[in-house]
C-alpha cells in the first residue's frame, strides 16, 4: 500500500553502507511520521485529490472567519438575497483586511479580530 524510495551518496570512508543507511534513518525518523487517507467518490489521481482537499481547507479558514471574526449572522432563515448580500459584503471585509496586512508591515501576523476592532 505505501512505497517509499530513497537514495544516498555518501563519500564517508567511516562508514559501511548499511551504517550509512542506519545514519539516515536516524535522522529522519523522528516519532512524528503519519499518514492520512482522503476518500472521494470521484475518480481523482492522488495529487488531484490532494489538491482538492487544500483547496477545501482554504475555503473552511475562510468561512470560519467570516462567522467568528467578521461575525456574519447564521445565514440559514435568510432569504437567497440576502445571504449572497452578507456573503459578499463578508468576502469585501476580508479583502479589506488582506489588502491592510500586505500594506502595513506591523499588522502582517495581528489577528482579523483585533485588526476589525481597530
Amino acid at each position: 500500500m505505501i512505497e517509499i524510495n530513497y537514495s544516498f551518496r555518501t563519500k564517508l570512508f567511516e562508514l559501511s553502507d548499511e551504517e550509512a543507511i542506519e545514519l539516515l534513518k536516524a535522522s529522519l525518523i523522528n516519532g512524528r511520521e503519519g499518514f492520512f487517507c482522503l476518500k472521494s467518490n470521484r475518480d481523482l489521481t492522488l495529487e488531484d485529490a490532494l489538491i482538492t482537499y487544500r483547496k477545501k481547507d482554504s475555503i473552511e479558514k475562510i468561512f470560519h472567519s467570516l462567522k467568528n471574526e467578521i461575525n456574519i449572522k447564521p445565514l440559514r432563515v435568510w432569504s437567497d438575497d440576502s445571504i449572497y448580500g452578507a456573503i459578499i459584503l463578508g468576502f469585501i471585509a476580508q479583502l479589506f483586511i488582506s489588502l491592510m496586512r500586505d500594506e502595513f508591515e506591523g499588522i502582517k501576523h495581528v489577528s482579523t479580530k483585533f485588526i476589525k476592532k481597530a
